[in-house]
């Protein structure tokens, strides 16, 4: 599953970079949808344009740009910050239909130990595995590993003194 998410990940940054250098945003896009179809097998969706890239097919959606958003299954009992902006997301099904999710964000309101703060009070009935915050040369970052009965959560934020980076991934433990 892991190699799925990175794949389509980077044909994602690859077609940006390429619709960044093209006026023909037609021709990538059935290109990349060419390309997404052999490496995965099965038809996809592949939407492009100026603004981002997004890619859905019966496996999963990976989604990059302005109009990138929290994937559409994103399990409800797993909180997110509300001040974010997402940047890019995905979501991926494994042979087993376990799903897993990741999305990457900009905190757009608040600080690094707001979001820390935030996280540790709405998701305070699931169980630690990690949490672990640090200053380094004056800026803050955090990770944080949750389990339930039913997911594994990783949630990483750091600042570089301008922008918070925010992400989070979700982990569907295996169906037994």
């Amino acid at each position: 599953m892991k190699k799925k998410v990175v794949l389509i990940f980077s044909l994602v940054m690859i077609l940006i970079i390429i619709l960044s250098m093209s006026a023909c945003g037609k021709a990538v896009e059935k290109i990349t949808e060419k390309a997404v179809e052999n490496n995965l097998g099965g038809n996809s969706d592949v939407k492009v344009d100026d603004t981002g890239v997004a890619i859905s097919n019966e496996q999963g959606e990976v989604q990059s740009g302005d109009n990138a958003t929290i994937p559409k299954d994103w399990p409800s009992e797993v909180p997110t910050y509300p001040d974010l902006k997402i940047t890019a997301s995905s979501s991926s099904k494994d042979s087993n239909n376990n799903v897993g999710f990741v999305i990457f964000a900009e905190v757009s309101k608040g600080t690094v130990k707001d979001v820390y703060e935030w996280h540790k009070s709405k998701m305070s009935d699931w169980e630690v595995e990690a949490d672990d915050y640090f200053t380094t040369d004056g800026n803050d970052s955090f990770s944080l590993k949750w389990k339930n009965n039913k997911y594994e959560a990783l949630l990483m934020s750091g600042s570089d003194g301008e922008v918070i980076s925010y992400t989070f991934s979700v982990v569907q433990l295996v169906n037994e």
